[in-house]
């Protein structure tokens, strides 16, 4: 029960999917851009788009909850007066990083590339996680019960088992992952909105099929 606790205490609790390979915790982003692009990538890139979920869950204010696809909440603040304009912000950060990807891989430096397009990445795969679904709120005063109730809901890789629910969190999660990577190529366009207005994600029906 220590070890478990000590694990809680030292994850950051307002990202989603956890990037974190603890005890109890697997890397879950990372195991999606494993998953998924290991085919398109060498070791070596795929580190980089690694790395980087570990860089944008260094941002862990209700200021930067957009960076997570949820809605960041001060004292005195509501909900339906922030999610629309945290909902702007993500669509802002995944549609800069996005093009910011494409302008360097078309210049041929992919070295400049990666790290925009696995920041894009992470929102996206963060858009599918039952905690931040919807862009749910993070205040900046979150009870310990509350952070843990949390972080319970995505410690782990869904599972690809007969569990409906889990099958169809594994295809979002993976599917957010190609849907930024055929962008990035220029395979898909660039969407007008990435989230409607309720904050749920717009993945394209053949990523989850």
């Amino acid at each position: 029960m220590l070890a478990a606790a000590i694990c809680l205490a030292s994850v950051p609790f307002a990202s989603a999917w956890s990037s974190k390979d603890y005890p109890m915790f697997e890397p879950v982003h990372q195991m999606a851009i494993a998953n998924v692009l290991k085919g398109n990538f060498s070791a070596a890139e795929i580190k980089v788009l690694q790395d980087q979920q570990l860089r944008v869950d260094e941002d862990q204010k209700a200021s930067q909850s957009f960076e997570h696809s949820m809605t960041g909440l001060e004292k005195g603040q509501t909900i339906q007066d922030q999610k629309p304009l945290f909902i702007a912000r993500t669509e802002e950060f995944v549609r800069t990083h996005l093009a910011a990807a494409i302008s360097a891989r078309k210049a041929g430096s992919t070295a400049d590339a990666l790290p925009h397009l696995g920041q894009a990445i992470h929102p996206l795969q963060d858009a599918t996680s039952p905690a931040h679904r919807g862009f749910q709120s993070w205040s900046s005063d979150e009870s310990w019960f509350a952070m843990a109730q949390h972080v319970a809901k995505e410690r782990v890789y869904p599972d690809d088992s007969d569990d409906k629910e889990q099958v169809a969190e594994r295809k979002a999660l993976e599917g957010a992952v190609r849907w930024a990577y055929d962008i990035y190529m220029e395979r898909a366009p660039l969407p007008d909105h990435f989230f409607d207005s309720d904050g749920n994600l717009l993945l394209p029906a053949s990523y989850i099929q």
